[in-house]
């Protein structure tokens, strides 16, 4: 079946997520490895999803990620005439065992402007601490564009056009298989697409963006960056998404902070959660205020689209004017 599913999708991390889930769950489960798929009945994987739930606290997703392999196992066993009944397809889970985590209140989903002026500060230091290495300037150009990381660091220059930004790219992680149920980590690779059809997007750059921007720019043209066109480069290298998250964590430089009386315990705490997608959420939470709602008002919209006011001209104006 794994085989098979390799065939079936080009991307590598989706693998070595199936691997991981394996190892996880199943590999130790000599009894329902042992057993002939043709010998499994209803009650019996009935019973062992619903252990492994209770067992593992599982929340949904962790649930369909957990059984994916055992269910599409049986659908191909039963559609290659390996067995003559799915009897997986009639195991209805107990949904309310399945852990609910509440979300938390808006302010704490998205940076104060106290903190984000605190981190955007920060990045400035480190930047003029080490003024050949643009990836703080990459966070702070984040709360203006509200990317995914990996779409960030995908950005070439060519991508820059009109006062606008295009999004039509983003990095991947790319593994190789090590061994029949194992896969390692190769390293990262840009592909022209995003991660949903309507992630491809134009975004209006405001002025503060593109000073940010000429900036980066000049940077690279001064010390001799350059990669393929990539805008966040250090030497002949891009910077992949480890080297954009590295800035916002404690291993990044944040134990200089906590020798600051003032500000250092609470910058090193907020940096220690924080996360590329929180800029993102911060951009939007802005930019849905800005327009008399809220972030979580627009997340309950079909397909949580973001794009329209991802894309508003005045309302970015509006936000990032002070």
């Amino acid at each position: 079946w794994l085989d098979v599913k390799r065939l079936h999708t080009n991307s590598t991390a989706n693998i070595n997520r199936i691997c991981a889930t394996w190892k996880r769950f199943y590999e130790s489960d000599k009894e329902l490895i042992d057993t002939p798929m043709k010998s499994l009945t209803k009650i019996y994987l009935d019973n062992w999803v619903h252990k492994k739930i209770q067992e593992n606290h599982m929340k949904k997703k962790a649930y369909y990620c957990m059984s994916l392999i055992l269910r599409q196992c049986m659908e191909y066993a039963f559609e290659q005439g390996y067995i003559s009944e799915n009897v997986f397809s009639k195991v209805k889970v107990n949904k309310k065992m399945l852990v609910y985590t509440k979300k938390g209140p808006d302010e704490e989903q998205v940076f104060t402007e106290e903190e984000s002026k605190m981190l955007i500060d920060e990045m400035y230091r480190r930047f003029y601490d080490k003024p050949d290495n643009t990836a703080p300037l990459g966070i702070i150009l984040n709360f203006y564009l509200g990317l995914r990381i990996g779409e960030l660091v995908a950005i070439k220059r060519s991508d820059i056009e009109n006062g606008c930004i295009n999004i039509r790219r983003q990095e991947v992680r790319e593994y190789s298989k090590a061994d029949d149920y194992g896969m390692k980590l190769t390293g990262y690779k840009v592909v022209d697409k995003t991660k949903t059809p309507d992630g491809e997007r134009s975004i209006p750059l405001t002025e503060d963006a593109l000073k940010l921007i000429n900036t980066i720019l000049r940077v690279n043209k001064e010390y001799g960056h350059e990669c393929e066109g990539f805008l966040f480069v250090k030497g002949n290298t891009r910077m992949n998404h480890y080297w954009m998250e590295r800035r916002l964590s404690k291993g990044g430089g944040c134990r200089r902070l906590d020798c600051l009386a003032d500000i250092g315990q609470i910058l090193a705490d907020m940096l220690g959660e924080v996360s590329g997608y929180l800029c993102r959420h911060e951009v939007c939470d802005d930019i849905a205020n800005a327009g008399g709602s809220g972030a979580k008002d627009h997340q309950a919209s079909p397909k949580h689209d973001l794009r329209n006011a991802l894309t508003d001209h005045d309302l970015l104006q509006n936000v990032t004017q002070d």
